[in-house]
């Protein structure tokens, strides 16, 4: 991921080129003191909130589609600790669930995948997108039971920045390191990230994070 400003991409081609124009001079290092700290601690706030970019598109759809339905019968409980596990449910899909998201996306996709089958059996409709399903969720939304059966049991994944192995970090003002690459002197508030723990998410890999000029933390 590249944050950049508190903008995350997570484009590898984009990250890739911007990371030859930013990391191409070769300057010396600095050392890692309290402002090259306070810019990693922003970088890692900014690609941990936005870290299921990571996923692909279809499984951040799936999220998008489990915390639309469960937020909806939230809202439509009528008794208090029924709204309170809908609104647990929901929280499962959010950047400080705290569980490796992948998993809850791709069970919700268990949950739908015979809504899904039947909607392709119709006429013409050999390609269905998950958007399609809305109308129907809305209408018969899968039980709260099911969704706690699949939902009940799910790997924890511990906070970005306790996954963190290695950065190169961007502070205004600042030159950067050679040993992560390097990056030009005038180059502000950019922050190259080595994660570990980050496989179940990035793909069973483990992902760079670029966010700002260059300091590095240990690994």
């Amino acid at each position: 991921m590249l944050v950049e400003q508190g903008h995350v991409h997570a484009d590898v081609a984009h990250i890739t080129a911007r990371l030859r124009t930013l990391l191409a001079d070769e300057p010396p290092g600095v050392p890692f003191d309290e402002p090259a700290q306070e810019a990693l601690s922003a970088a890692l706030a900014a690609a941990g909130a936005a870290e299921v970019l990571l996923l692909p598109q279809r499984l951040r759809r799936a999220l998008d589609q489990l915390r639309r339905v469960a937020a909806r019968e939230a809202a439509r409980a009528t008794q208090s600790d029924t709204g309170q596990r809908w609104r647990a449910l929901a929280a499962l899909t959010g950047p400080d669930a705290g569980v490796d998201l992948r998993v809850v996306a791709e069970e919700w996709m268990v949950i739908v995948a015979d809504r899904l089958t039947e909607a392709r059996e119709r006429p013409r409709q050999a390609f269905v997108l998950l958007a399609q399903l809305d109308g129907e969720l809305e209408a018969t939304p899968p039980t709260l039971d099911e969704l706690e059966e699949h939902l009940g049991v799910l790997p924890v994944v511990p906070s970005l920045d306790e996954r963190v192995a290695a950065a190169i970090v961007g502070v205004p003002g600042r030159l950067t390191v050679p040993s992560c690459g390097a990056a030009t002197g005038h180059v502000v508030r950019r922050v190259l990230l080595a994660a570990q723990g980050m496989g179940s998410i990035a793909g069973h890999q483990p992902t760079a994070i670029t966010a700002g000029s260059v300091s590095r933390r240990p690994a």
